[in-house]
């Protein structure tokens, strides 16, 4: 048994990515098998589909805002041959997500799938995508990536990269291994 931190990590996208969805559970998932212990953090995969339950009397995206956005701790939002379908305030769902992070200070990691099946194709859809990459690409760094297996690989380096620096350095000071005390760096 250990103690750790729980950072939660939201996993969004339109519908036509589902193979990436899994891809990315299972990526927080291996992370934390190397790293939960010895780093003291564990990892929580989030998905509307497993994290959200259904409710009336509000609009559907308000209410993965409310279980699901609103409760995790960094983003990964991955984008195939669609935008989504529109939300009352953003042009979809996972534009939703993104911009509702980015609001309350926390990471989004973007990733945009580059080889499509022409039949999974729909022109307005790809259109919508494309003018929200040029916009995107004005104020973010995204990733591209050709396939699942590509996608993997990639995810799993980067997942470490935007952990270390976002929830793990940041509450680690190094210890006097001697006395158990903080060092205090010396004024030069």
């Amino acid at each position: 048994m250990f103690q750790a931190d729980v950072y939660k990590i939201m996993i969004g996208a339109p519908s036509d990515i589902k193979e990436e969805v899994n891809i990315a559970i299972n990526a927080i998932h291996h992370w934390n098998n190397i790293n939960a212990e010895k780093q003291k953090t564990v990892l929580l995969p989030l998905h509307w589909s497993i994290s959200a339950y259904p409710i009336t009397g509000i609009y559907p995206q308000k209410a993965i805002n409310k279980q699901v956005v609103n409760r995790s701790d960094l983003l990964i939002c991955v984008f195939g041959a669609k935008l989504g379908t529109p939300t009352e305030d953003y042009a979809s769902g996972s534009v939703e997500e993104i911009e509702e992070h980015l609001k309350a200070g926390k990471p989004v990691m973007i990733f945009f799938k580059q080889a499509l099946n022409v039949n999974d194709i729909d022109v307005e859809q790809i259109s919508r995508l494309r003018d929200f990459k040029r916009a995107i690409g004005q104020k973010a760094l995204y990733v591209d990536y050709n396939s699942a297996n590509d996608f993997e690989r990639i995810l799993e380096d980067k997942l470490s990269l935007c952990i270390n620096d976002n929830f793990i350095n940041l509450h680690c000071l190094p210890i006097n291994t001697l006395t158990g005390d903080p060092k205090i760096p010396l004024a030069v």
